[in-house]
């Protein structure tokens, strides 16, 4: 999936964290500088010929901006102000990519047991180093990650089986005489897809279905900018449907658990049923809004023929497998009392796979473990902020400020905090830093599902630069034969920050109203 991502051997510094193999060519190290360099950019340049993935400016800014936390007067508790520490320390690595994300989410373990955060709930002591390592390290692999790693596997023996590209251009060809129909057709490919194995791989698989038809394109044709932006506009859409649609769906699920301890859940049909109409809605916008942003007088589409995909006990085993593991997740809430949660019920779908032979060590092996990592860390550092009582302090002081405030001011606050922030910091990491203290708002005022359910969806909406999301990033790193970028960063600020806005306006009202419809 490397190379589908790639289009081209070179990525933007803003998008190479992203992709496995931008390891740099170690004969870059004797490369001279360029005599029109500054000297900051000289420095740096020289820092990542031996160190490749550092971007040492913005290390130190990250390193600056946590010593001077550790002054900033956030409690008078000692592990919740340095767990507050270790917070400003991972959003500012995780903000700038100043190393790879999941590098960042491997060092809060360590210095969660090193801080000393973690506390004994009742008697508020420290607890010892052994205690400490046990529990946080457990969050890495806790059932929500079992979740998204049954996505992966599913989305990796898909695209191997070549399902998606052959079911996809059964589909398309239907409608390639109607060219707005097969956009719309397109998106609504990549955000059903999103529903079931992420929008991780989803994004992969749209694009490596929809790229055979633009290489027969003109690049600057406007067709072209709405296909490829279609397709990352649905897959942060999709992102919105199920728990497992998106990293940032997860954290919320996890979380609004975590911190009622079990008394407030949303089971899978329930997030279905709150999502998928308000996100249906928004990818109509969407395409209407490609649409009038990119006009193309098209009249007729030819779709080059795919690779011809014969049908045997490989891909039907594969499909049910996938339709079995649908129907256990719609279904998990009758099933609670047997596996505990939709996590256990997840191993099923890995075993069968990898178990049987169809997907194999090697494919294992491959599967997105940086995300799965990401993800982890996301969870262990919501953990520690919770356990240091950092959460506590954070959400008094922002009940002090919304006492008075109704729950739809409340909501749409946050809504609007995380519409901003989700553009220029990735959606996942968004939802790290803001979702557990939301949740504590929400708890306190009454009303949990709606305070963190708006927001998550922003985190998904927030689509107005090419780092946003890894759907946005995926389209942004395409080449044409020119080697040449089919989407500009200009485009994004068109149409993703547009769609954001229009996402943010219409969850504070028509989100609201559905969730007050739902029980919620």
């Amino acid at each position: 999936s490397s190379n589908m991502l790639r289009g081209s051997p070179e990525h933007s510094p803003e998008t190479s964290h992203l992709f496995e193999n931008d390891e740099g060519d170690p004969s870059d190290v004797f490369r001279p500088f360029s005599p029109r360099m500054s000297l900051l950019q000289g420095l740096e340049d020289m820092v990542q010929r031996f160190l490749p993935s550092v971007r040492p400016f913005r290390l130190v800014g990250a390193f600056t901006l946590t010593v001077i936390s550790l002054f900033l007067p956030i409690s008078s508790f000692g592990p919740a102000q340095r767990c507050f520490s270790i917070l400003v320390l991972s959003a500012s690595l995780w903000a700038t990519e100043a190393i790879p994300l999941y590098v960042t989410s491997l060092m809060i373990p360590l210095l969660v047991v090193l801080g000393r955060v973690l506390v004994d709930p009742d008697t508020k002591k420290v607890l010892d180093a052994h205690t400490a390592a046990v529990n946080i390290s457990g969050q890495f692999f806790s059932p929500t990650v079992i979740l998204f790693m049954a996505g992966f596997a599913i989305g990796s023996a898909l695209n191997k089986e070549r399902i998606p590209a052959s079911f996809g251009h059964r589909i398309l060809s239907r409608v390639q005489h109607r060219p707005r129909l097969l956009v719309l057709t397109t998106m609504f490919f990549g955000y059903f897809l999103s529903m079931w194995i992420s929008n991780v791989p989803a994004a992969v698989l749209s694009i490596s279905l929809v790229m055979p038809l633009v290489h027969s394109l003109d690049p600057k044709d406007n067709y072209v900018k709405q296909l490829l932006m279609g397709v990352a506009i649905a897959c942060n859409l999709g992102g919105m449907t199920t728990p497992i649609a998106s990293p940032q769906n997860a954290i919320g699920l996890q979380t609004i658990e975590q911190e009622s301890h079990g008394e407030v859940t949303i089971g899978f049909g329930e997030w279905m049923l709150f999502a998928i109409p308000l996100s249906s809605l928004f990818l109509i916008v969407g395409w209407l809004l490609l649409i009038v942003l990119y006009p193309s007088q098209k009249e007729s589409i030819s779709l080059p023929q795919p690779e011809y995909v014969r049908y045997g006990f490989r891909q039907y085993f594969v499909i049910f497998t996938t339709l079995l593991t649908i129907m256990m997740w719609a279904t998990s809430n009758a099933s609670t009392h047997i596996f505990g949660h939709m996590g256990i019920i997840s191993l099923i779908p890995i075993i069968l796979l990898f178990g049987s032979g169809i997907m194999t060590t090697r494919d294992f092996d491959a599967l997105t473990w940086n995300v799965l990592i990401l993800i982890g860390g996301g969870i262990a550092l919501g953990y520690a902020m919770d356990v240091s009582t950092l959460l506590e302090s954070i959400s008094k002081s922002l009940l002090d400020r919304l006492h008075d405030s109704s729950t739809w001011i409340a909501m749409t606050v946050f809504v609007i905090l995380v519409g901003v922030i989700g553009n220029f910091i990735s959606h996942t990491v968004s939802a790290i830093i803001i979702i557990p203290i939301v949740a504590k708002v929400g708890l306190t005022l009454g009303h949990p599902k709606i305070l963190v359910l708006g927001p998550v969806l922003l985190c998904s909406g927030s689509m107005s630069l090419p780092v946003s999301s890894f759907p946005n990033a995926n389209v942004y790193s395409l080449h044409d034969q020119h080697n040449e970028r089919y989407m500009k960063t200009s485009d994004y600020l068109k149409s993703g920050a547009t769609i954001t806005v229009i996402i943010i306006a219409m969850t504070a009202t028509l989100g609201y109203a559905w969730m007050l419809a739902l029980g919620f």
